[in-house]
């Protein structure tokens, strides 16, 4: 699609095409340029602009740190080769610092999405970066600072702590440790409630069976353990999935309303047979074992360390690569 076309199909009402038929050659081609770069150059913003670990930087800006003195003429000069030039990418530095911040990009992005693609992407970038981290190695023999050198091996100590953080942000990304607060609720949480309700069921269909229908305070406590079951469910699956679907406070009042219907349970069984008894006290078990667990639940929803994944790249990653960085900025 040509930069017209482009426009035309943005701006539907812009009569483009008539326009251009009425200008020379040149002028089209020119206003053509023009307009391909304003619709790449307004694209660029928005993606930076908008984009997640905004505390990552853009890769221009770790490695423009750790070049060399760059020359008026977009060369630099080697101490130890001075009537020679080379050009910036031919510093092993260079490579080494865009090659580690295109493994961070990679890696976000995999996160972000779940895509394999960025996933193989991320693999092959470290790849690379250990390559060139190989080849400064190698470039070091013929260094005379003691200081450098000693700089290359923590360098190199560095690469493998931060490459062990990646590793394992994208083990978790694909894990069923990357939620823990949904992994606790599908293993736990729901199963219990599931059972609670069944069991809360029976035992309302086993007393209203009895003469006279059981009695009244004990099915009116289990009625009303009945709905709060029913609704801590619905909330509870609202709350994991989608988060914003509930509040935590409403959450919490929602579980507040299960705990008080088992306490009114817990007051009527006195009056119940003893048969009875020993399922209402079942029943109670299994409604007391589910407070901790959701609680812990709603914790976590507030927390960053709801997608472990992510807030592991925020706290381990990003500051090892920062870490590499800095180091690297002394082999210039």
């Amino acid at each position: 699609m040509s930069p017209f076309a482009a426009l035309k199909k943005i701006m539907p009402g812009a009569d483009v095409e008539v326009e251009i038929d009425r200008m020379d050659t040149p002028s089209a081609l020119v206003l053509s340029t023009v307009m391909l770069c304003v619709i790449i150059t307004g694209i660029a913003i928005v993606s930076v602009a908008t984009s997640p670990f905004a505390g990552l930087g853009p890769v221009s800006r770790a490695s423009a740190s750790i070049l060399p003195q760059v020359m008026h003429t977009g060369s630099i000069s080697r101490p130890d080769e001075r009537d020679a030039t080379y050009r910036i990418e031919a510093f092993p530095g260079h490579a080494v610092a865009t090659r580690s911040e295109a493994t961070m990009t990679g890696l976000r992005s995999f996160v972000l999405t779940g895509e394999d693609e960025f996933r193989i992407g991320w693999e092959k970038s470290i790849d690379r970066l250990r390559a060139d981290v190989s080849r400064l190695r190698q470039s070091s023999s013929g260094w005379s600072d003691g200081e450098k050198l000693r700089k290359l091996s923590d360098l190199e100590r560095h690469l493998h702590i931060l490459l062990e953080e990646q590793e394992r942000v994208a083990a978790l990304a694909t894990s069923g440790n990357r939620y823990p607060g949904v992994r606790l609720y599908s293993e736990d949480i729901r199963p219990r409630l599931t059972d609670s309700q069944a069991r809360c069921a029976s035992l309302i269909d086993v007393l209203l069976a009895r003469p006279g229908g059981g009695p009244a305070g004990a099915v009116d406590a289990l009625a009303k353990m009945r709905l709060a079951l029913k609704n801590v469910s619905a909330d509870m699956a609202d709350f994991v999935v989608q988060g914003s679907g509930i509040s935590s406070d409403a959450m919490t009042a929602a579980i507040v309303e299960l705990e008080v219907s088992a306490t009114k349970l817990g007051d009527e069984l006195h009056g119940m047979r003893p048969e009875d008894v020993e399922a209402a006290r079942q029943l109670l078990e299994a409604v007391a074992a589910l407070a901790g667990p959701m609680d812990n639940v709603v914790a976590l929803r507030g927390v960053a360390q709801w997608d472990f994944a992510r807030f592991t790249f925020d706290e381990k990653v990003i500051p090892r690569f920062h870490e590499f960085v800095a180091i690297l900025k002394h082999l210039s």
